[in-house]
């Protein structure tokens, strides 16, 4: 599990963050009275509009020579999702099939190193964000690597290009999108 308020990993059953000191939210599972969307603590679902950004991407895929990185629902290969699940993502309690985009940021494809993100949140080494916490991805360049804004955490250290330009492009439109519709 991480804290949502600074992303670090903290034990299943804490009450409080020993990074930041926030209270850690109880699992809806656990909690009769989950949070509501505008409370914090709250995860909005992205599902319908990652899904038409993965249904966008899957065809300028189809234009490319092959994958570089970014992967998206139906095409992510299992083997990447369970690399990922069991390294930067362990103890998150995602399961494969909640994993709609994954980025591989290994030379070798063996997805351990990169970013996740569900319906609700990106997962990478530097912790867990709830995706209506972020205002933006800034993609990589000579001078920064990849990046999330307002928090200015370093999400992967690929290099740019044309499949990383399209990824943060089309994902920071959905944002602002969702962001405008007031979630």
């Amino acid at each position: 599990m991480f804290c949502i308020n600074c992303g670090a990993k903290v034990p299943d059953h804490a009450k409080f963050c020993g990074n930041c000191g926030a209270k850690v939210p109880v699992p809806d599972s656990q909690n009769k009275n989950a949070p509501e969307d505008d409370e914090p603590g709250a995860l909005i679902s992205y599902k319908e509009e990652l899904l038409e950004l993965c249904q966008q991407y899957n065809q300028f895929d189809d234009f490319l020579d092959h994958h570089f990185y970014i992967y998206c629902y139906p095409k992510i290969p299992r083997e990447k999702v369970e690399n990922a699940l069991t390294s930067y993502a362990a103890g998150s309690g995602i399961q494969p099939e909640a994993v709609l985009i994954l980025c591989d940021d290994t030379f070798f494809g063996r997805a351990d190193k990169g970013f996740l993100i569900t319906e609700n949140q990106l997962i990478s080494e530097a912790g867990c964000f709830p995706l209506k916490d972020i205002q933006e991805v800034v993609k990589p360049s000579f001078f920064q690597d990849c990046r999330i804004l307002p928090q200015n955490v370093v999400i992967s250290d690929m290099p740019s290009n044309e499949e990383i330009d399209f990824f943060c492009e089309f994902f920071n439109a959905l944002l602002r999108k969702k962001r405008q519709s007031g979630y």
